[in-house]
């Protein structure tokens, strides 16, 4: 694809690695209450208010939150293998987030616990905010493309 894109469209493009604002997933103290599953198809879904895994990977849990986060997800577990469970939690918008994330009291109607809260309390993992390394594609060269 990539030869294809460079040679269609004169495509030159560089990766460049920047400190940026991330979260990270560390094991909470106490440990981890994931359950293995070696046997499971490997698959994580998103719904929304709970993201649901049979047999994947730490690595989909940290994609799935960093699509629902908008913001890089790093995983420092250190698991390997695959996991089922099922994290239920509250859908936050961005200023819900950062009182939650800040350990500030959020107040809603909605009785289930943020997302931040829930990571911690069913799955004994963490998210910490802080400066991180993050890739990022840059578009050096574009052009229309070439006749066929």
């Amino acid at each position: 694809m990539k030869a294809l894109l460079a040679d269609r469209f004169n495509l030159t493009v560089r990766t460049e690695t920047k400190e940026a604002d991330v979260y990270v997933l560390p094991v909470a103290n106490g440990g981890h209450k994931l359950t293995r599953d070696p046997e499971g198809r490997g698959g994580v879904r998103y719904l929304g208010d709970a993201i649901e895994s049979i047999g994947g990977p730490i690595s989909f849990l940290a994609f799935s939150l960093t699509q629902m986060l908008r913001r890089p997800v790093l995983d420092e577990t250190g698991l390997d293998g695959r996991f089922k469970y099922r994290l239920e939690f509250r859908p936050e918008d961005d200023a819900e987030r950062a009182l939650a994330l800040a350990g500030e009291p959020v107040a809603a109607d909605d009785p289930r616990p943020s997302i931040f809260t829930a990571i911690k309390s069913q799955l004994g993992l963490e998210l910490q905010s802080r400066k991180g390394p993050v890739t990022t594609v840059v578009i050096e060269r574009i052009e229309r493309p070439t006749e066929n």
